[in-house]
This record gives C-alpha cells, structure tokens and sequence, in this order.
C-alpha cells in the first residue's frame, strides 16, 4: 500500500521487516519485488536489481503444497510472478525474464494434480498437461516430475517410456548428482527396457542420497525390480 501511495521509503522499510528472520510466511518473491521497485524509485539502482535477482531466485522456490501455517505456494508463485512481472518491465524495460511462462504455479498445479492433494481431484493427464507447460517455462524440477510421471505412472496411457528418458536425461546432466533425478533416470531406462542403464543409476542415487533418505524414498526397493529386469509403476 505505501509503494502505490509513493510511500517508498516506508515501503521499504516494510519490506525489509517482512523478509528478516524468522522468515515465517511465504511471499518473499513479493516482498523483494517490491522492495526493488521502490529502490529504484529512490534511485537506489544496485539495491533495485539485487532485490530483483533474490526475488526471482525466491520465486523459483516456491514450491511444493501448503505447510501448517497455511502458506501456499501456489498463490506466492502466482502473485510472485505477476510483481515480478512489474518490477521487470520497470528496471529492465521490455518484456519481463521468465514473465509469460509462470513456471512455478504451473509446476505446483502438477503437483496438485498428481498426487490429488488439497481437494485437487487426482489426475495424471491434467498433471501431465501442467508438467509440460512448466518445462517450457523452464522449470527443471518440473522436468523431472514429468520425467518420473511418464516412467511410472499406473495409467499406461500416460506413460511415455522414451520420452521420459529424454527427459531425466536431461535433468541428470543439469545436475549429475541429485539422487532424485537419477531415480527418475533410473525408472525411465527400466520403463524402455535399459535395465543394465537403469541399475547403474538408481545405484548412484542411493550414493549420492543419505542411507535413511535412499530407504524412505524406496531407492533400495526399486534396485531390486530393476536387478531382476522389472519396470517401476505407481500404485493405483
């Protein structure tokens, strides 16, 4: 409301409270959006493109569902976004980085859709339509899911061994070390067959995972189906 006002310096006074820790709820992508607006309004430039980058880099992890203090991401992706958006267009000029894709919402949207969480009906198809939209937004966890959902999905229709290969293969040489892209690497080379493939990563996962992580996640689990050349499929 002070920013509208022109009230920048009380703006940012706000901003900096709101973003100090503890860090209790979520909108931080917001707060430095508009924390870099008002800094350039003051011709605080330096201040405005840094509040910029840690308000994008915040946007791109807001993820996941909503936690008990009732944050939900999916709205601080969307409402992220749309400041984002503004404070782009004001200190860049042109069309905003990243603007038109909305990646993070529409990577939440998938979640929701996949595991059918926070009276979200489940539905893989719609949750694959959201996977793909994100990825052209260039969300890397989003290629992942959607790499993990055409490898082991229970709704054969839905699942696209090949095309979730590429997908994982992807992800993996973005970062070769993330146990949770070489488990998806290793469903989908067990999805096409490529169990000797298969095998080889999902033992990198478990290596590069903690020994309780590697358990919980049913890395060990999945091992075994791919040792005795048998795909992973969720259940119904």
């Amino acid at each position: 409301v002070d920013y509208r006002r022109g009230n920048y310096a009380k703006s940012i006074e706000w901003c900096q409270l709101s973003l100090a820790p503890p860090l209790m709820l979520g909108r931080p992508a917001t707060a430095q959006a508009i924390l870099a607006m008002a800094s350039h309004q003051l011709h605080q430039d330096a201040d405005a493109r840094v509040a910029l980058n840690q308000g994008r880099k915040a946007n791109e992890a807001s993820t996941g569902f909503f936690s008990v203090d009732g944050y939900c991401p999916l709205f601080d992706g969307l409402l992220g976004q749309q400041m984002l958006n503004e404070t782009s267009l004001l200190i860049e000029g042109g069309k905003p980085r990243g603007g038109d894709s909305y990646a993070v919402a529409r990577y939440n949207l998938a979640l929701l859709y996949n595991y059918g969480d926070n009276g979200v009906p489940k539905d893989q198809k719609e949750a694959a339509k959201w996977y793909r939209k994100a990825v052209d937004g260039g969300s890397i966890p989003a290629m992942n899911g959607l790499a993990w959902l055409l490898a082991t999905s229970p709704d054969a229709t839905v699942r696209n061994g090949p095309a979730a290969v590429t997908l994982a293969e992807k992800t993996v040489e973005a970062d070769p070390t993330n146990a949770p892209f070489l488990d998806a690497l290793a469903a989908a080379c067990a999805e096409t067959g490529q169990f000797e493939k298969a095998v080889n990563a999902e033992k990198q996962a478990i290596q590069y995972s903690t020994t309780a992580a590697a358990a919980r996640q049913g890395y060990p689990d999945r091992l075994k189906l791919y040792e005795t050349h048998s795909p992973y499929h969720q259940a119904n």
